[in-house]
């Protein structure tokens, strides 16, 4: 504030000056938007270890937008919900850890059901072929490109089977 007073007190130009009268007063008005939330959550008793600033939060939606949007794919809500979640998880660095305890939980489910101590080959057969948690699933851009005639796209129909 004391920098905007002294650049409107220095200026000569009159509506240069007005400008810059208008600013201060509009950044009087709205201080509040300037605080960092961090410290309007911690007056009124919440946690904020471990938050971040908004301009890291920013660069996350950056983060988030171009793995949603790339490519023009669209989202179901349950597949945007747990791609948001596993995102999440990925940029904390729990990921791994959340999958274990996922697998681990269904485990306890399935011995708590067959009263068993291990799998059943059919259950082991069912995890080893539905998808993974947070994989990503895409196609090739270069299938679909104008170089077709190329090998290595002949290599690459090859691998994906068609």
């Amino acid at each position: 504030m004391v920098a905007i007073a002294e650049a409107e007190k220095a200026e000569t130009d009159e509506k240069k000056k007005e400008d810059i009268k208008d600013f201060r007063l509009f950044i009087l008005g709205n201080q509040n938007a300037f605080l960092d939330y961090r410290t309007i959550l911690k007056d009124k008793g919440v946690d904020v270890e471990g938050m971040r600033t908004m301009g890291a939060a920013e660069s996350n939606m950056n983060l988030f937008s171009k793995r949603l949007k790339k490519y023009g794919y669209s989202w179901s809500h349950d597949g945007l919900d747990r791609m948001v979640g596993a995102m999440i998880h990925h940029f904390e660095g729990k990921l791994i850890e959340i999958i274990q305890n996922s697998k681990q939980m269904k485990r306890t489910e399935i011995k708590r059901e067959t009263g068993k101590k291990y799998l059943s080959f059919a259950t082991l057969l069912t995890e080893r072929t539905r998808q993974s948690i947070g994989a990503i699933q895409s196609h090739l851009p270069a299938l679909v490109g104008d170089d077709q005639g190329k090998p290595y796209i002949k290599a690459l129909r090859g691998l994906v089977g068609s």
